[in-house]
């Protein structure tokens, strides 16, 4: 009898035991979420916070003194580097020009002071003249009014003119570029007229004295 009693009070208490490990394993995974979930919201949010950078916008006074910067700093140009900058360019352009100018001169004074070779200058002559009707002429319909080719014994000049600078600069390119060793040595130069029309000079040497 004993131990049958014995036996049948376990078998009742059983079921009690199952659910107490039940609702153990309920309650600590409802705990594990819970503090992962808290974990999560304290700890993500200031790490994204922290690696945020903020933007710093310039000041208009910021700006200015960063324009006014001793050019000796390092750093973006200065506005007082710019202006060194701007008067070099416009030195070195001017004396470019300035050697065009002599050599132009130095060109129309041989070619005015040189005496003709007619059977040389008259067939050079034709020559020039004929590039006005080359292939890259046509194309581009560039043609220069009142043409004419002059040759002396090593010299030549060549006149033409335009309706504007535009035209006259176009021409000039494309005949400059044909003229190959007919003119070796070349130098030229425009004259715009009151009603901006152009007329363009070449000066050349088209052989050796």
């Amino acid at each position: 009898m004993n131990h049958g009693s014995a036996t049948m009070a376990r078998r009742s208490r059983l079921p009690w035991v199952l659910l107490a490990v039940v609702i153990a394993v309920i309650a600590g995974v409802t705990l594990y979420r819970q503090l992962h979930a808290d974990a999560s919201r304290s700890g993500a949010m200031p790490d994204a916070a922290s690696r945020a950078t903020p933007v710093h916008r310039l000041t208009a006074e910021q700006m200015r003194a960063l324009a006014a910067k001793s050019p000796g700093q390092r750093g973006p140009a200065t506005a007082k580097d710019m202006a060194e900058m701007m008067e070099k360019r416009q030195r070195m352009a001017e004396a470019t020009q300035a050697r065009n100018r002599e050599r132009n001169a130095a060109m129309v004074g041989r070619f005015s002071t040189e005496k003709t070779d007619p059977t040389w200058s008259n067939a050079h002559e034709k020559d020039l003249a004929s590039l006005q009707d080359s292939g890259p002429m046509r194309d581009a319909g560039a043609k220069a009014a009142n043409f004419q080719a002059e040759c002396r014994s090593t010299m030549c000049r060549i006149r033409g003119d335009f309706p504007n600078a535009g035209a006259a600069a176009d021409w000039l390119q494309l005949y400059m570029s044909s003229v190959g060793d007919r003119l070796p040595v070349a130098t030229a130069h425009q004259i715009t007229n009151p009603d901006g029309s152009v007329r363009v000079e070449i000066y050349g040497a088209g052989r050796k004295k």
